[in-house]
């Protein structure tokens, strides 16, 4: 699936952004990240599950990695295929860039092994791990964080 496999640039352009200090900022940044990590948290239960609502509502409409994955993870639903393996972790997160409504994180993210099995159980894809680094544009949208796309 495209948001951990691939480092595809998402429609969500980036903004300049200012200094970094603002009077939440700790607070805002800790935000930020959690946002990341519960992207991340849904996406690894939809692989399991073969359900993305809970995925779809860790990001902004627009994103379009996110709507990618999430098509991508339907679609193999609805052929009676099945995942294994695939989860993505990441690490090291850090804020590079804060507005007072946008946050942009980079982080370490590992996507593991993936395979992709038909409804008889036969390997038709298989995806090796891999190891990248990301930016993540996060934006507070509704009193609360979330991810808007990602680099």
């Amino acid at each position: 699936t495209g948001s951990s496999r691939s480092s595809s640039a998402s429609s969500a352009t980036p903004t300049p952004t200012t200094s970094l200090p603002t009077s939440s900022a700790p607070d805002d940044d800790h935000l930020a990240i959690q946002a990341v990590e519960r992207y991340y948290a849904a996406f690894n239960a939809a692989l399991k599950s073969l359900k993305t609502d809970q995925m779809r509502k860790e990001f902004f409409p627009g994103c379009l990695i996110c709507e990618q994955d999430a098509d991508t993870i339907d679609s193999v639903a609805l052929q009676g295929r099945t995942h294994s393996g695939g989860d993505v972790k990441i690490g090291s997160p850090s804020v590079t860039n804060r507005q007072p409504t946008r946050i942009v994180v980079q982080a370490n993210v590992v996507a593991e092994r993936l395979i992709l099995k038909d409804a008889a159980g036969r390997i038709v894809k298989e995806e090796p791990q891999v190891t990248t680094i990301k930016s993540f544009f996060i934006v507070k949208a509704g009193g609360r964080w979330i991810l808007e796309g990602m680099t």
